[in-house]
């Protein structure tokens, strides 16, 4: 087990706000990390959820302690970003789908030139099929670049949004 220390900021605010006597505080917070579900990093600072209480490390030392219930406008903030990420999730799964299909339907063309190609006797045949076997692939490879970026968009924004719901309710 992690054993953390608190910062005298941590223990004032433990102190203030959940009514923790000076001496309880140490124990207290190692008691709470035990049980605290990790939500994610805002740079080197890890947040923590426990029953509604975001306690805030880096390393082993408690930063700060509070309660989500005491940040104002966090629920209708949180909220916001989520139904936007849904929006932009859907939007995202329709343009990969599109494309999805898109890169499928220059695979089979590809794959009946290729056929083709392999079937052909005549020399200027095989070079007519090759190139448009050539020009074929390019399309693949931008169809699959761009269904790559697709998905990178969409990841990147998920993780930024990310520090938003953090600060909101229990949808972290």
């Amino acid at each position: 087990m992690k054993k953390y220390t608190a910062r005298p900021h941590a223990i004032d605010r433990a102190i203030l706000r959940f009514g923790i006597t000076t001496e309880h505080a140490e124990n207290w917070f190692n008691q709470l990390m035990m049980n605290a579900r990790y939500l994610g990093a805002e740079g080197k600072r890890k947040v923590y959820d426990h029953k509604g209480k975001r306690i805030i490390v880096q390393d082993t030392e408690i930063i700060t302690i509070f309660s989500v219930a005491d940040l104002p406008f966090a629920g209708k903030v949180a909220k916001l970003v989520e139904r936007e990420v849904k929006k932009a999730k859907k939007e995202a799964d329709k343009r990969i789908k599109e494309l999805s299909i898109a890169a499928a339907e220059v695979t089979i063309e590809n794959a009946t030139l290729s056929l083709n190609y392999l079937k052909a006797k005549s020399p200027s045949a095989k070079r007519s099929i090759q190139a448009k076997l050539d020009a074929g692939s390019e399309r693949l490879r931008k169809v699959n670049a761009e269904l790559d970026r697709e998905k990178d968009a969409y990841k990147a924004l998920e993780i930024q949004s990310h520090g938003y719901m953090l600060l909101g309710g229990e949808t972290a």
